[in-house]
């Protein structure tokens, strides 16, 4: 069996909503782990203009991502990264005249044998 993981989509240099997030998931990963329950936090990147390694290191070294633990940033060409999104029913928008990104706003639980929880 694995552990159980918390699996966020979020924009790599969101810089409104994704400090929250990243809060209060840093948050729940700290009270699981004082149940000893290691808990991963996975994000998967939902910003199609920062899908490079670069913005991904930045994120998770000075962006809202920094301060979680034992923490995972998903990204990839567009091409791949939008059939996960696909799969957990993330639809990402992008205006292309003021670069506005909008996103499903979700947040999964599986557990540690890879089933999804509600």
């Amino acid at each position: 069996m694995g552990r159980p993981v918390l699996l966020a989509f979020l924009g790599a240099t969101c810089a409104s909503t994704c400090p929250v997030v990243a809060a209060e998931l840093e948050r729940a990963q700290a009270l699981l782990s004082s149940d000893h329950v290691g808990i991963a936090v996975v994000v998967v990147n939902v910003d199609p203009q920062r899908l490079s390694l670069p913005a991904t290191r930045e994120a998770l070294t000075n962006g809202a991502f920094a301060g979680l633990a034992d923490d995972s940033f998903v990204t990839g060409p567009l091409q791949r990264i939008e059939g996960v999104w696909k799969s957990y029913g993330v639809t990402v928008e992008l205006d292309p005249t003021t670069g506005a990104l909008a996103y499903t706003n979700v947040l999964y639980l599986i557990d540690s044998r890879g089933e999804l929880r509600e």
